[in-house]
């Protein structure tokens, strides 16, 4: 295999992409249809082990008040939608981590 300078570019920056890109057998290493199948199991199997870290009552799904926030009432906080003006995130998780002082 020849590493053309695209290739090692990418690996700079990214060492699947750069693979990707070596392999050619990917339409296009950097478009959605090729990475949102990886994206979605990587998140799945990231939530499975996770969960499993966790019981049942330290797990909400989705955005809780802000009451539940402050209480701390979660350890972990799955699909979580971050709103401002003008500003949405998604996040995919959240980890309540204790402090010690």
């Amino acid at each position: 295999m020849v590493i053309t300078q695209e290739i090692f570019e990418a690996f700079l920056r990214c060492r699947t992409k750069a693979y990707l890109i070596s392999q050619r057998d990917v339409a296009d290493a950097t478009s959605g249809q090729v990475r949102r199948p990886w994206e979605e199991f990587f998140r799945q199997s990231g939530t499975s082990w996770l969960r499993a870290s966790f019981s049942d009552g330290e797990i909400c799904t989705g955005t809780p008040g802000v009451a539940a926030i402050d209480r701390q009432q979660y350890r972990l906080i799955l699909d979580y939608a971050a709103l401002t003006t003008g500003l949405r995130a998604q996040l995919h998780g959240l980890e309540l981590i204790m402090s010690v002082r």
